[in-house]
């Protein structure tokens, strides 16, 4: 009889202790070029987010438009927080909360933010 060796994502995170998660690399020097590809692009994304959303609450703070202040709250809240909501809740899922916490929550942000930005583009009420 052959018994499955093989293991599940879910089985491997829980048999980790929390503080025991490590960045490990392995493989090629190619596996590793875009692992840190991926990571210089996850940082741009992020800087990029705080530099249109502090460009346009800087604007909101000189002209007063409404829109412009929902315009850079919502891009604050699809792109940065929601980012970093799913990095910040990862480690969630060795606690055993369950894959779908960080999920549900960065969804979560991307919604408001679309809400918010969809406020601002129909928005009627002026200043």
């Amino acid at each position: 009889m052959i018994t499955d060796t093989r293991r599940t994502l879910g089985d491997a995170l829980a048999a980790q202790s929390p503080g025991s998660v490590a960045l490990q690399f392995g493989g090629s020097t190619a596996e590793r070029a875009f692992v840190v590809a991926l990571l210089v692009a996850f940082l741009a994304s992020l800087a990029l987010s705080l530099f249109v959303s502090l460009r346009v609450l800087r604007g909101y703070r000189r002209s007063g438009q409404r829109r412009l202040l929902l315009f850079g709250v919502g891009v604050l809240c699809i792109v940065f927080l929601s980012k970093v909501t799913s990095v910040v809740l990862s480690p969630a899922v060795g606690l055993g909360l369950g894959i779908g916490v960080a999920s549900v929550a960065a969804t979560g942000w991307r919604i408001v933010g679309a809400v918010l930005v969809l406020n601002a583009i129909y928005d009627r009420g002026g200043t």
